[in-house]
């Protein structure tokens, strides 16, 4: 059968060809009450109204959605998905396909999201375990002057982790500040100096930046 067919036409033939499935009266007469509003993306659209709505499970149920697809599929010769909505016009399609695409961005928004914290958070514990190793790699810990270009070493790669997190995750701020804090810390705690005076040589470091 012809892609070009009229809705309208066919529907009803598929109604009459539901006839030769094992159905109930409670299909044939969902059938009825169902408008066809689309058939595109592999998938033929029915509408209700709103006060017939509670229709669509009888063609939509696991055991009758098969039979309805052997009935489109025997009048359009491929098959397609059912796909039901509230309204019975062209325009309720409309408006549950923009709602889909905005839940649909909401999902990929929040994909995106995690991906970026995942992302960050692997930025940031590859960070205190480097500095872990930096300090671990002077023997001479004792004298200042080797303690002070440990610190300058660290202190860069905390600029270079920040970088590429907030690239990263531009939204993370918060969380971004309190693992600088962190890697600060662990600095200090290393060089054994106050944090106060670590993160005023890294925020010149970064250019004041506060």
């Amino acid at each position: 059968m012809s892609e070009e067919m009229d809705l309208e036409e066919l529907w009803e033939q598929v109604r009459e060809a539901l006839m030769d499935e094992d159905t109930t009266r409670s299909v044939w007469d969902a059938a009825r009450k169902a408008r066809p509003l689309a058939l595109e993306d592999d998938r033929l659209v029915l509408g209700f109204a709103p006060e017939d709505m509670h229709y669509a499970s009888y063609l939509t149920s696991t055991l009758n959605r098969p039979k309805v697809q052997n009935a489109v599929e025997a009048v359009l010769g491929r098959r397609v998905g059912i796909h039901t909505v509230e309204g019975a016009t062209v325009q309720a399609w409309e408006g549950e396909k923009e709602r889909q695409a905005r839940r649909e961005e909401v999902v990929a928004s929040q994909l995106r999201e995690r991906t970026a914290k995942a992302g960050t958070t692997e930025i940031w514990q590859h960070l205190y375990e480097e500095i872990g190793r930096t300090f671990r790699g002077v023997r001479d810990r004792r004298f200042p002057m080797n303690r002070a270009k440990m610190v300058g070493a660290a202190l860069k790669q905390i600029k270079d982790s920040e970088q590429r997190a907030r690239t990263d995750d531009p939204e993370g701020t918060e969380i971004h500040d309190k693992e600088i804090n962190r890697a600060i810390d662990r600095i200090a705690v290393l060089a054994e100096l106050p944090p106060t005076v670590v993160a005023i040589e890294y925020l010149r470091l970064r250019g004041g930046r506060g």
